[in-house]
């Protein structure tokens, strides 16, 4: 069941909802304020019709502006996070590979997803072919078992 948008459920959301809700407030105090602004400077309607197309070309050009500025940003950040976790696993992965003992992920279905050179050596398979399969692969039935429950 969908649950509505709530504030204290929105977490890492809420300063997006603040900046499209500022975005959205300034953006209706600019046509406001400028549409009265030329209505009182301008008498010529053609000239006002002009002058409107051309600050709603500004608009969209500075939002356009905006909106670039954001994303560059949070593109930067995405690529420096990245960056880091890509450094991270390959450290595990160099000292996984460095040690004598069994290392090895496995996801929400049992099946290998990280198998180490040790452990390959301890079920007698290359790595290759232990990711992907679960215990049963390399296992009597109640070893398995009993793997799986832990």
């Amino acid at each position: 069941m969908h649950m509505p948008f709530r504030y204290k459920d929105a977490g890492s959301q809420w300063p997006i909802f603040k900046i499209v809700l500022l975005y959205a407030l300034l953006g209706g105090v600019w046509i406001l304020i400028s549409d009265k602004a030329v209505a009182l400077l301008i008498s010529d309607p053609m000239v006002r019709v002009q002058i409107s197309i051309l600050k709603g070309w500004a608009y969209v050009a500075l939002t356009s502006l905006f909106l670039y500025i954001l994303i560059a940003r949070f593109w930067r950040q995405a690529v420096e996070v990245s960056q880091r976790q890509l450094n991270t696993l390959g450290l595990l992965e160099a000292i996984a590979e460095k040690t004598t003992e069994a290392i090895y992920a496995k996801d929400d279905q049992g099946r290998y997803i990280f198998f180490n050179k040790a452990g390959s050596v301890f079920v007698g398979q290359d790595v290759e072919k232990v990711i992907g399969q679960d215990d049963y692969a390399f296992f009597p039935a109640e070893q398995a078992e009993e793997l799986k429950a832990h």
